[in-house]
């Protein structure tokens, strides 16, 4: 007798077929293999994402900080925390006031806890109080013009859509991945075309910080200032 895709199955003495419980058995087997190593690889996987985060956030704030005081020294950290998730060192602050002489802006740099190296910047527009709500107002580009008081994401300034920096490149470290366990394709991440990336990752991580941070001062000087200052 043939079975539905198993080839041959067999029975044993009692009648019960053999070679489809021994490829079902298997199979069970394989995937609570695969259950128990996507677990760990899973846990593993967020603890290394946590650590190489924090590795990136303090030098990265360092040279961003540093290329500011520079280029925008209008801009300062350390002086406010505009929401609950952030922090002073890696929010940085107009020191003016707006044309409207009672809204106060902020720029919050914000990695993510998802993908290791990536990271985004907040603006924040508040009261003289300098706080936003209790809950996270999340505007979008329709409210830019406006001004109206909560958090847009920096892409909504450049492009009208979520931008990140790429410290690292998880798109080819997934793909090699997989490829070296020998499921090329299985999950493919693919770049963003919105995302910076660096041209090369073949060199020391603060020549890319150093990279990312030009780029980032660069988009914020020509997209967000017209559009939140003199707009």
């Amino acid at each position: 007798m043939r079975g539905l895709g198993f080839g041959c199955i067999g029975t044993n003495p009692a009648g019960t077929p053999t070679h489809g419980l021994n490829l079902v058995n298997a199979a069970a087997t394989r995937l609570s293999r695969w259950v128990l190593l996507d677990w760990r690889g899973t846990f593993f996987a967020v603890w290394q994402r946590l650590l190489t985060m924090s590795k990136y956030r303090k030098p990265f704030i360092g040279i961003l900080t540093l290329m500011w005081a520079a280029k925008l020294p209008e801009w300062q950290p350390g002086l406010s925390s505009p929401a609950f998730y952030t922090n002073p060192e890696a929010t940085f602050s107009w020191t003016r006031f707006a044309p409207d002489n009672l809204s106060r802006f902020h720029a919050f740099i914000e990695f993510s806890d998802k993908w290791a190296g990536a990271l985004t910047c907040d603006i924040f527009i508040t009261d003289s109080s300098n706080q936003n709500e209790p809950i996270k107002i999340l505007r979008f580009s329709e409210d830019i013009p406006s001004r109206k008081p909560g958090a847009y994401r920096i892409g909504f300034f450049i492009c009208g859509q979520d931008v990140c920096w790429r410290l690292r490149d998880e798109a080819a470290e997934s793909n090699l991945f997989w490829k070296e366990k020998g499921l090329p394709g299985l999950a493919v991440l693919r770049r963003r075309k919105q995302d910076w990336y660096a041209k090369s990752y073949d060199v020391p991580p603060r020549q890319i910080m150093e990279e990312a941070a030009a780029d980032l001062t660069n988009k914020f000087l020509t997209h967000v200032i017209p559009k939140l200052i003199s707009g």
